[in-house]
């Protein structure tokens, strides 16, 4: 900073001092920085430079990682790699191999930037001495190696797997086609953008697919699926959807955090009397706050800064978990400084402080924000273990204009019923709770709940459970418009509380249970000793299929939510697959989880006052009985998507966020439900009279066989369950479907009906697109809709 403030005289006798070179020096007149030009011939000579290289030689040396052997395979394929990024031009003599690939990627006379994993295979195998010696694991383990090493870019997700890219500044300079300063750096594909998609490009940052093919012409549609795919994985691309409130027009888009705008205009107006908790997420303090709970502005202005991209990746990533649980109409409002989103039904913000460097200032327009801040949380750990795996940062709650406290020692204290120390003042325990109840955990003072949510913790179930809550959270019971009371553990569950107590309690004083049935809850119940530990998830299931069966409480419905695995096929479009026909059931063990069933027990002895005990169900046979309930099947409401060898960028991108919007579907799904059995519940109340247990389970189980008696749930099962609601429709030949047709006003397509056989199993396959295709327009669509759902129930109630 001094340098600045030098004369130029000075500058001269300093230079001259210490060196002749640096006479010849540049400055820079807008920072007053100085640049030399280094005359590379003469460091041979140079003391200083000598010194420097002997000091970098000693250290190299007495690395361990100089001594350790480097397999000689690895280096002839990192070889041969290089040798393709070359030109041709250059190599004296290049064998039949490399100009059979330069050929088939049309490269002929220039350097290769990508290969198909088959064809780096094939070069792997051309540098081995005895071809016979090719290991697979050994292969992918020198690709996984040059690809942490920045030798090659790799990915081992599956739509990404085939795709290795040799020249990593290819991959740059197709990048920068897009995520580029159109003033500084034009490109000819902006001519031809109309002027909308150049308007929400360069001042929105929302990408077009339609409008890829412009930048991407010289690249396959496979290979722009593939770069769109890298771009998605690392963060610089996030899908999202605009247009209409209707789902089937909104247009599949992608969010550009690096194209955002530096200044957001309409942002979000404050209303009065509404409740809003505000948090700030600082760089990592250290010591300080283990020592002490609080910290002073001046000391976090002095903590440096949090990364500039950190608050793009974050407002990219609430963006889209925002759009899980709703429909946007809108383009998100969102910029380099300033984000707002909506989950559920509460407004969240997200800005850049100025007068806190680089610290990010988060308001949640919620009474009980814990909830929706452990999410935003986790939206902050994604990036940072991708992005910033060194980061570290500090959740901090205003306490006056110049002290902060950590929420964590806030919900500490108030967790160990213990006063905070501010210096030397004293915080009340009672203080805390009343300046910070929304960072807080609270007791409801609802006598039930609406809906009882169950799921195993961890990967995509507690991502699922997530979009679920803010799902409901939107949704109103009846003409009252009644918010959806829901039991979910992260926000509902206080802190201090025996929590499995607490939840069971719950649960017996909920209206609808919804269990979350996926490999990852089952995964752990068929652990060869799992039947010797506590299992919670097992206990929620077990105790759900006790109170049903107890008259007097309020379990009116089980209603599971089924998910097989969720992966991606190889054109990166997501799947859900079938659970029955999936997952190994026989691997679960017909045995009984003695610790559960006690635990189980006591809660029903001790807090419900019940004589009876739970009934003696092995885990297998808990499983069973919980399939048994009529649920949403995830893999069947997403399987119309419409796939092949030859999927487009629309498709693919509008598949990537169909599947987030699983969690709205299931919950628009179940509020029915819940709506339907709260009405029940209300005029058995007025009348003083409950449903008797045999109606309620008249009308709450499916008239389907019985399941499949131990080793296992079979594929039949899922058909069971697919058809099941549609059986007399499946039935029909091709004059009953146009009889059918006839009868729901959608005559006048009878004759293309019978004109392709179209018969009863064929109705409930038919897609949007394929109606459309036949002539329907959206009203015909929607009558079609509503006369098969008509027929499923009729063809359930019998």
């Amino acid at each position: 900073e001094d340098q600045k403030y030098l004369s130029t005289e000075l500058h001269d006798r300093l230079a001259e001092r210490e060196h002749p070179l640096l006479r010849d020096r540049l400055v820079w007149p807008a920072t007053g920085l100085m640049y030399f030009a280094i005359d590379n011939t003469q460091s041979v000579h140079d003391p200083g430079v000598q010194a420097y290289k002997t000091q970098l030689q000693t250290l190299c040396e007495e690395s361990p990682c100089v001594s350790m052997p480097v397999p000689y395979n690895l280096i002839k394929l990192q070889d041969g790699l290089q040798a393709l990024t070359r030109d041709p031009s250059e190599l004296v003599e290049e064998p039949t191999l490399f100009r059979e690939l330069r050929q088939k990627y049309n490269a002929e006379d220039e350097p290769l930037s990508y290969l198909r994993l088959k064809d780096v295979a094939k070069v792997y195998r051309a540098c081995l001495e005895d071809h016979e010696a090719y290991d697979e694991t050994e292969f992918r383990s020198y690709i996984d190696f040059l690809h942490m090493q920045g030798a090659i870019t790799h990915s081992n997700a599956t739509a990404l797997n085939d795709l290795v890219i040799v020249d990593p500044f290819w991959l740059l300079r197709t990048l920068t086609t897009i995520i580029r300063d159109p003033t500084l750096h034009p490109h000819p594909a902006d001519k031809r953008l109309g002027a909308e998609a150049k308007r929400w490009l360069y001042e929105d940052g929302i990408l077009d697919v339609t409008i890829i093919d412009l930048f991407w012409e010289t690249l396959s549609i496979r290979l722009r699926q593939q770069v769109l795919g890298l771009m998605l994985q690392s963060g610089l691309a996030v899908t999202v959807a605009l247009g209409s409130s209707n789902e089937d027009t909104q247009v599949p888009c992608f969010l550009i955090p690096a194209l955002l705008p530096a200044n957001i205009t309409n942002k979000r107006a404050s209303q009065p009397g509404e409740t809003c908790v505000t948090v700030y997420f600082c760089p990592y303090m250290g010591s300080q706050l283990m020592r002490e709970s609080h910290i002073t502005r001046s000391v976090v202005k002095k903590r440096g800064s949090l990364p500039a991209a950190l608050f793009e990746q974050v407002a990219g990533r609430l963006v889209r978990l925002a759009q899980s649980a709703s429909v946007s109409r809108h383009k998100p409002v969102v910029g380099r400084q300033y984000a707002w989103a909506t989950l559920g039904r509460f407004d969240i913000e997200l800005e850049l402080v100025p007068t806190l460097p680089r610290s990010i200032e988060v308001k949640i327009y919620s009474k009980n924000a814990i909830g929706l801040l452990q999410q935003i949380q986790a939206i902050f750990n994604q990036v940072i273990e991708t992005q910033f795996l060194s980061l570290k940062y500090e959740v901090l709650a205003r306490y006056d204009e110049s002290t902060f406290l950590s929420v964590k020692a806030i919900q500490t204290h108030y967790l160990r019923r213990r006063d905070l120390l501010i210096g030397s003042y004293r915080v009340k325990t009672k203080v805390l709770a009343e300046h910070y109840a929304g960072l807080l955990p609270a007791k409801s003072k609802a006598d039930r709940y609406h809906l009882f949510f169950s799921y195993r913790h961890g990967g995509w179930d507690s991502e699922m459970a997530a979009d679920f809550y803010n799902s409901m959270s939107k949704f109103g019971l009846g003409q009252s418009g009644e918010h959806v009371l829901m039991f979910w553990d992260v926000r509902s569950l206080e802190t201090g509380q025996q929590f499995d107590q607490t939840f069971m309690k719950a649960m017996s004083a909920s209206l609808v249970v919804t269990p979350l049935v996926t490999p990852k809850a089952l995964d752990r119940m068929a652990l060869p000793d799992s039947h010797l530990h506590l299992d919670h998830v097992l206990l929620e299931w077990w105790l759900a299929l006790t109170l049903y069966r107890i008259p007097g409480f309020p379990v009116a419905r089980i209603l599971p939510i089924l998910c097989g695995e969720v992966s991606e096929d190889e054109h990166g479009v997501p799947q859900i697959g079938n659970l029955f026909a999936e997952y190994p059931f026989d691997s679960l063990p017909d045995v009984i989880n003695s610790p559960t069933q006690a635990h189980l027990n006591i809660f029903l002895r001790d807090e419900l006052q019940i004589k009876q005990t739970a009934p003696e169900l092995s885990v297998r046979n808990i499983v069973d009985e919980l399939c048994k309930f009529r649920g949403y099947l995830c893999w069947y409401a997403f399987s119309q998507r419409q796939t092949g060898t030859s999927i487009s960028l629309v498709e693919t991108t509008s598949a990537q966020i169909e599947l987030r919007r699983v969690a709205m579907h299931c919950a628009k799904f179940v509020v029915g439900v819940v709506e339907e059995e709260e009405d029940t519940f209300r005029q058995s109340g007025q009348s003083g009279k409950r449903r008797s247990l045999r109606r309620r389970a008249k009308a709450n189980h499916k008239a389907r066989k019985e399941l499949p008696s131990a080793p296992a749930v079979t594929a039949a099962l899922s058909i069971t369950i697919e058809n099941e609601g549609n059986a007399g429709i499946c039935e029909m030949d091709v004059n009953q479907v146009g009889q059918w047709l006839q009868a729901n006003k959608l005559g006048k397509f009878t004759e293309a009906f019978c004109a392709r056989e179209f018969e009863g199993d064929d109705l409930v396959t038919l897609t949007d697109d394929e109606l459309r295709g036949l002539g329907f327009r959206k009203l015909h669509i929607k009558r079609f809709r509503k006369a098969l759902k008509k027929a499923s129930c009729q063809a359930s109630h019998l």
